[in-house]
């Protein structure tokens, strides 16, 4: 029976095309991509890194983690700013993450590090009440906080548009833009050899 990563299984469902040649010789790559997350189900996400705070303030001390978790956040943006621009079809969605607990020993967990990240002036993270937090989660489990921060999701799609507009400039004489080159290395490993 073949399975197939959820983010491949759309990105064939969306764009028609067919499967990428099988890899038929060993190839180098900096990068494998196998699967399309970590099970091969799931999609990507960017965070930032204010739940990690206490761990940045333990290594680096007050001011660089204050920095680092701005910087975190302003990466997010940057991100988001670069992909619009270059108009990179990545499915970059901004839904906010759920910080949640599933039985009642985990909720207030969260509460000192938003307590810290409050007293630095730092804090995007608000308590939102049980049901408005189970209609986002769709379920009627979770408990917790919701942070106004993206999570984004890329996917299968993103490195077959990034490939056909490699091979479409290749193809043109034309320079591949350099997202689009490092994408389709990064997808070489997973069976379609990069022509660069």
């Amino acid at each position: 029976m073949e399975q197939r990563p959820y983010w491949l299984s759309q990105a064939l469902a969306t764009d028609g095309g067919g499967l990428a040649p099988a890899l038929a010789s060993d190839t180098r790559a900096q990068l494998c991509i196998i699967g399309g997350g970590a099970s091969g189900r799931n999609g990507g996400c960017a965070l930032t890194w204010s739940t990690k705070f206490f761990t940045l303030q333990r290594l680096f001390g007050d001011a660089e983690a204050v920095r680092l978790v701005r910087a975190s956040e302003q990466a997010l943006l940057d991100i988001e700013a670069f992909c619009a621009e270059h108009n990179i079809d990545c499915e970059w969605r901004r839904h906010g993450t759920l910080f949640t607990a599933t039985s009642q020993a985990q909720p207030g967990a969260s509460d000192a590090v938003v307590a810290a990240l409050e007293a630095h002036g730092i804090n995007s993270w608000q308590k939102i009440p049980p049901h408005e937090l189970q209609r986002r989660a769709g379920s009627r489990a979770p408990l917790g906080r919701f942070p106004p921060e993206p999570i984004r999701y890329v996917g299968s799609l993103m490195m077959r548009n990034a490939i056909r507009r490699k091979e479409a400039a290749e193809g043109s004489g034309r320079r591949p833009f350099l997202p689009d080159m490092m994408a389709s290395r990064f997808a070489a490993a997973a069976g379609k050899a990069d022509k660069a």
